[in-house]
């Protein structure tokens, strides 16, 4: 699948001690939510500039508006194109790599793959997410036997 996000942020000032930031994100999705997957690369690429260029109408003062609904926002933008709005969901941290998760997929790699990925002894693995290091002592991992790259 292709995902070529986007962003356009707009930090302002509003009183003395309070920043407040807002963005809106557009993301292409292929097939089946996204850019109807029937339509020719083409076309699915015409698709794509169009949400950009209309997206990039929306003003600061909309964008920082605690009473304008971001419905109403997409509506404006979009009401063209068709607008489908999914239930609103919270943003959270949350991090899903887990020691146990990484030890299974070391497991899946030849003893000679093991060999190579380690630096003095230990095979480190760095969560792109958390940037946290998961150390693993070479001798801990046994991989699997005879498989070929």
């Amino acid at each position: 699948s292709t995902t070529t996000p986007t962003a356009r942020i707009t930090p302002r000032y509003h009183g003395i001690a309070v920043r407040m930031h807002s963005a809106l994100v557009l993301e292409k999705i292929a097939g089946a939510g996204g850019i109807d997957p029937e339509l020719s690369h083409a076309e699915q690429e015409e698709s794509w500039r169009t949400a950009c260029i209309l997206a990039d109408t929306i003003t600061e003062t909309e964008l920082l508006n605690d009473e304008l609904l971001p419905e109403r926002v997409l509506y404006r933008l979009f009401h063209g194109e068709g607008v489908a709005v999914d239930r609103p969901r919270t943003l959270a941290y949350g991090c899903r790599c887990s020691r146990a998760r990484l030890a299974d997929i070391l497991e899946g790699f030849s003893h000679d793959d093991l060999d190579h990925m380690a630096i003095d002894g230990d095979i480190v693995m760095t969560c792109e997410f958390c940037n946290f290091d998961f150390r693993f002592p070479r001798g801990s991992v046994t991989g699997k036997e005879g498989l070929t790259p």
